[in-house]
């Protein structure tokens, strides 16, 4: 499946085992040896039946995605798992939660596959609190070395998608946190990376977590524009920028109480936003 890198904590048996794991369908949960990645997979796929390459079944529950509706992307019929399409992945500070990236195979019409987070409360009786849809690219995986906290049990989780070819790289990038127990998206967040004979130019996004009022510390988030020119001409009709050299653009979202949501008012990230998707439309 696409792999996700998601490092977060516990601090109990879970958190002892690797901080991310690409669990095979039949691996037990370190700490509960009564589930394996099949049950939490049965959850979201009800008539899940496993067999000598995985699993198949034909129903899901309901689910929404968590950018926008026009956005959900329904699995095929019949639903193909893989025996590595689970990824578990640790909560810190809560030894009875536990997320789980779910490939659920191709989806009719949309290049991006049907790719769920589910939400689990571990104890006497396994519980799929809440499930969204996160694939907007054809490859999604959810990426944090170290993820900002924006509040006691509440750590930011970053959905990547993306695609490239032989000059260009895409990735969306979903900012999402824990709001008791359900997701709540924050923003998207768009990238892209060029490389041609006459200039390199890349976009590497960043995260951390500051001081603020209210429930939750807010999110600051960095854009690092790199470009680089090899001095080369006439070697390719995208025209390179003028200058080479680092920029760094920088916006904060707060929490906002009278909204219920992360709220951004930022004119760089907004630059750069409109940067980007002016180069989207090519020379």
């Amino acid at each position: 499946m696409k792999r996700a890198i998601l490092l977060i904590g516990g601090l109990t048996a879970l958190a002892h085992a690797p901080l991310v794991s690409a669990a095979s369908l039949g691996d037990r949960l370190p700490g509960h040896p009564g589930v394996t990645s099949f049950d939490l997979a049965r959850l979201v796929v009800p008539d899940l039946v496993n067999g000598p390459d995985g699993a198949t079944g034909h129903k899901v529950v309901a689910y929404r995605h968590i950018g926008a509706k026009a956005m959900l992307a329904s699995p095929e019929d019949p639903i193909n798992l893989s025996s590595d399409a689970v990824d578990l992945m640790a909560v810190p500070g809560r030894a009875d939660r536990i997320l789980a990236l779910i490939d659920l195979g191709p989806s009719d019409e949309n290049v991006e596959e049907a790719e769920v987070l589910g939400l689990y409360a571990l104890g006497p009786k396994l519980r799929l609190l809440d499930v969204v849809e996160v694939g907007n690219d054809r490859w999604t995986g959810v990426e944090s070395k170290n993820p900002p906290m924006l509040a006691p049990r509440a750590p930011l989780i970053e959905v990547d998608s993306g695609h490239s070819n032989s000059n260009e790289s895409y990735n969306s990038t979903e900012l999402i946190f824990l709001r008791g127990d359900r997701f709540q998206l924050i923003d998207s967040l768009f990238t892209l990376n060029e490389s041609f004979c006459a200039f390199e130019r890349t976009q590497e996004p960043s995260y951390r977590a500051i001081a603020g009022p209210g429930p939750y510390r807010g999110l600051e988030v960095s854009v690092r524009e790199t470009v680089k020119l090899s001095g080369e001409t006439g070697c390719t009709d995208q025209k390179p920028p003028r200058r080479g050299g680092v920029h760094v653009y920088k916006g904060v979202y707060r929490w906002d109480a009278a909204k219920g949501r992360f709220v951004a008012r930022s004119k760089a990230l907004d630059a750069v936003a409109a940067l980007t998707e002016k180069r989207m439309e090519g020379p």
